[in-house]
């Protein structure tokens, strides 16, 4: 039997208040501005079973419509308060994925963010579009390689740094302009409103390809005490990513998944004084808690 890890579920906790902090950030400016946008993923899944964040989740996602980014940009991004920053890959040299983030300025982007995906035009026959998402992926790795930090990623193993830094070295000779350069063009050569959307960063393939009319409208749902938009047909679109997104995963997967936030997250916090040293034992009980989580992110 393996040993069991430690759970610091109050420093989870503490980084997950971090997180809805920044969620009512980004509320707070896209309605100011009237921009478009819906809670993604596993954090869909929080509000949609659990009204919160999943228990173990550190991070947030949300989607972007493609005809709401640049408004975002220059609409939205400027009301953000002094504590906050977005990072997209035109904006910082340093920043490595295509996607923008909305991050604390005070704390490195790894540890706690949101992302925000996009929702692009894909072309009109499923199969190329899933084609169209494995492309865009793969742009996507590759651009991340050639910019990614490994000393800050504590749960990368050595042999994973390895491989980043040879993967790193074989793309060198194609510049980061170039790739990003071909990965805004590509975005915009869908087909439009009568077609299919996807989440040109996606890794999913083809559960990332989506019917429009499923984002036709909006609803929102809880995100503690936040009301946050989802898309209007927010279980067709988790039931395709997920299946049976409003059945809990077993104990023992929400307790490896604590352990992982712990060790990934809340400890290099603790070290590095964003977080307060622990004032008891971080090692939890047997069990995770009573509230159910939901698939991972």
């Amino acid at each position: 039997m393996s040993e069991m890890r430690r759970v610091d579920q109050a420093g989870v906790a503490a980084i997950q208040d971090k997180v809805r902090d920044l969620l009512v950030e980004l509320d707070r400016v896209a309605t100011a501005a009237e921009i478009r946008y819906y809670l993604a993923y596993g954090t869909a899944i929080g509000a949609a079973r659990d009204g919160d964040l999943i228990p173990w989740d550190v991070d947030a996602d949300v989607w972007l419509p493609h005809d709401q980014y640049d408004a975002f940009l220059n609409r939205a991004v400027p009301l953000l308060g002094p504590d906050y920053e977005l990072l997209t890959a035109e904006t910082h040299s340093d920043y490595e994925y295509l996607f923008p983030r909305l991050v604390f300025t005070s704390i490195h982007h790894v540890f706690v963010r949101v992302d925000v995906f996009p929702l692009d035009p894909a072309p009109r026959s499923r199969r190329l579009a899933t084609l169209y998402v494995q492309f865009m992926h793969l742009l996507g790795q590759v651009f991340f390689v050639k910019r990614a930090r490994t000393d800050v990623r504590a749960h990368y193993s050595r042999g994973k740094r390895i491989l980043t830094r040879l993967l790193r070295l074989v793309a060198s000779p194609v510049p980061d302009r170039v790739l990003l350069r071909l990965f805004r063009r590509l975005q915009a050569t869908g087909s439009g409103r009568s077609g299919l959307l996807a989440n040109s960063c996606g890794s999913y393939g083809g559960r990332e390809v989506f019917e429009p009319a499923w984002f036709a409208r909006s609803t929102t749902l809880p995100i503690g005490a936040a009301a946050l938009p989802v898309p209007g047909e927010v279980d067709e679109v988790l039931s395709q990513i997920y299946g049976d997104y409003l059945t809990p995963v077993g104990q023992a997967q929400r307790r490896a998944e604590l352990e992982h936030a712990t060790e990934t997250f809340v400890e290099p916090l603790r070290e590095l004084g964003i977080l307060p040293p622990a004032s008891s034992p971080a090692s939890s009980p047997a069990s995770p808690p009573a509230t159910p989580p939901g698939e991972v992110s």
